[in-house]
């Protein structure tokens, strides 16, 4: 009998440590750009304070148009990086599905 739990239970077990993992990559990425993009910020607002001229502002808004090209760059590898995250769970969350039912 035991057994026979083990064996309805095993791919809820596979599922859940699959959820898991990919809750963890998603948590890890957006951490990592958090800390990144409050980087930038701060270094804009730090370059924003340090203007004195119009050669400064000049040279501000060329950085400040860097920074978002920067923040643009990383949102599209992210967006890229969430949507292979999401075909892989898609994935085997079907390979997990579909031995559960070889099985039963």
């Amino acid at each position: 009998m035991n057994a026979q739990i083990e064996k309805y239970f095993a791919p809820v077990q596979e599922l859940n440590t699959l959820t898991v993992d990919n809750v963890e990559k998603i948590v890890a990425l957006q951490v990592k750009r958090i800390e990144e993009n409050a980087k930038i910020g701060l270094e804009q607002l730090k370059a924003a304070a340090a203007v004195k001229d119009v050669d400064g502002l000049k040279d501000y808004l060329s950085n400040y148009a860097e920074a978002l090209r920067q923040i643009s760059e990383h949102t599209v590898e992210d967006l890229r990086t969430v949507f292979d995250l999401g075909n892989a769970f898609s994935s085997e969350a079907r390979r997990i599905f579909k031995d559960a039912m070889k099985v039963n």
